[in-house]
């Protein structure tokens, strides 16, 4: 096993939705981020390890239903004011806040402890 470098991607095209939230993302290697960005592949809807398939699959969110319809389930961004289900992660916005909030209670640690830190010092 070697580790991956992973890049964050929207299930929902951020082009349509003009937001990122938790809820929306997939972190996806650069090989499979490439395969969905400019080769049409989706991954399944569905929790834990899901499958990513080509444009030609018939469970692609897009593939023609029986009637000759868009299924479009992947595809469709959730409806605007509509309320996420509960367990629903935190909005990105939420977590960057909270991230702030972590590292000004680490600045003023460490600003505290600036004398402490410091076992060997000579001076």
């Amino acid at each position: 096993d070697r580790a991956a470098r992973l890049e964050f991607d929207h299930r929902h095209d951020w082009a349509r939705v003009q937001t990122t939230e938790l809820a929306n993302l997939d972190l996806l290697c650069d090989h499979h981020h490439d395969l969905k960005t400019y080769e049409g592949w989706q991954l399944v809807d569905g929790t834990g390890r899901r499958p990513m398939v080509p444009p030609s699959d018939t469970r692609h969110p897009n593939a023609a239903t029986e009637n000759g319809a868009s299924s479009g389930t992947a595809a469709d961004p959730p409806s605007a004011g509509s309320e996420p289900p509960a367990g629903t992660p935190p909005s990105m916005g939420d977590l960057v806040e909270r991230l702030e909030q972590i590292r000004a209670r680490e600045a003023e640690r460490r600003a505290r402890n600036s004398g402490q830190d410091s076992l060997f010092d000579t001076g």
